[in-house]
């Protein structure tokens, strides 16, 4: 696999086509698209909806590599919805990215309840309360 520094739009275009018709070779493909760079961002933003798991996830962790900020909705939804082994890359690719509100949002609305503030910080407990 090569790209022309000339037309990388070219090769992203072909390689994000060989993705779908070719998701074994999902690792290498995607190692393309990232050495392609940021040129490859609308090729890879078209797949972060695919169908298919393999291309979709390829997709996904170069645009996340490549501070696609698009990236960050499907891999907060896989993140939060799917099964634990994707759940977890889908976080670390979460944390790679740069920094997003869309990223800390769902934590923050999650974490930050009136009764997680109100134990926050913790106190010491009375001298009563150790006494019996």
């Amino acid at each position: 696999m090569r790209v022309d520094p000339a037309v990388p739009e070219e090769f992203a275009h072909q390689y994000a086509e060989a993705l779908k018709s070719t998701p074994a070779l999902a690792e290498d493909l995607r190692w393309c698209l990232q050495s392609i760079g940021k040129s490859s961002i609308p090729f890879l933003y078209s797949l972060y909806d695919y169908s298919e798991l393999t291309p979709r996830l390829a997709a996904l962790e170069a645009g996340a590599k490549l501070g696609d900020a698009r990236a960050a909705g499907p891999l907060i939804t896989l993140a939060t919805k799917s099964v634990p082994a994707l759940r977890i890359q889908a976080i670390r690719l979460l944390g790679d990215m740069p920094p997003n509100p869309s990223i800390t949002s769902p934590c923050t609305r999650s974490s930050a309840t009136p009764a997680s503030k109100s134990a926050w910080p913790p106190t010491k407990p009375s001298a009563s309360a150790t006494t019996p």
